[in-house]
């Protein structure tokens, strides 16, 4: 984030769509559940499902979707996944420069115009995504920008104000340190 105000890159949240439906299982994976209620045929109540693909609440469903979304990247959009932290991307391609942090099916990117227009290519390919421009929220955490000024304040000001009304603290009195 620093870098994306210092260098007034662009700031865009992706969200994959279904994210957990892309995770494909392995060849000699099965994974079997018992049909959810309001779907079973007459006669056929005890049989069970054969999944094709990852769903929400299987175990192995966000890491399949996330191995997905690593071949995309790194075999085909020519992105280094960093060794430091699994979870960003960085893709350099001539003046393009995109940095991309991950969370489940949630991605929050710095990038060039070129390397924004890169990434959603990439991506396009695979997934079905809804682009954020500018986001002002990511994953709860308060994003407040001044290009001009190349500054970005990353805080959670409305979860601190939001426990103080839980608590029935909103009109305390604040101190700096609790010895004070």
């Amino acid at each position: 984030l620093a870098y994306a105000a210092h260098y007034k890159m662009l700031l865009l949240v992706i969200d994959i769509v279904t994210f957990f439906l892309y995770g494909r299982l392995g060849k000699n994976k099965k994974l079997l559940m018992e049909q959810p209620d309001g779907y079973k045929e007459k006669g056929k109540e005890d049989w069970i499902c054969d999944l094709q693909a990852s769903i929400y609440g299987c175990p192995q469903g966000a890491n399949r979707a996330k191995k997905e979304l690593k071949h995309t990247l790194v075999t085909e959009g020519g992105f280094v996944q960093l060794k430091s932290d699994d979870c960003v991307y960085v893709l350099r391609s001539g003046p393009d420069i995109v940095l991309m942090a991950t969370h489940v099916d949630d991605m929050l990117c710095a990038a060039t115009p070129g390397g924004a227009i890169k990434l959603q290519l990439c991506l396009e390919k695979k997934f079905k995504i809804k682009e954020f421009k500018d986001p002002s929220i990511f994953t709860g955490v308060l994003l407040e920008r001044d290009i001009k000024a190349q500054w970005l304040k990353v805080h959670q000001g409305h979860y601190v104000r939001a426990m103080l009304e839980r608590w029935g603290m909103t009109d305390c009195i604040a101190r700096t340190t609790p010895l004070e």
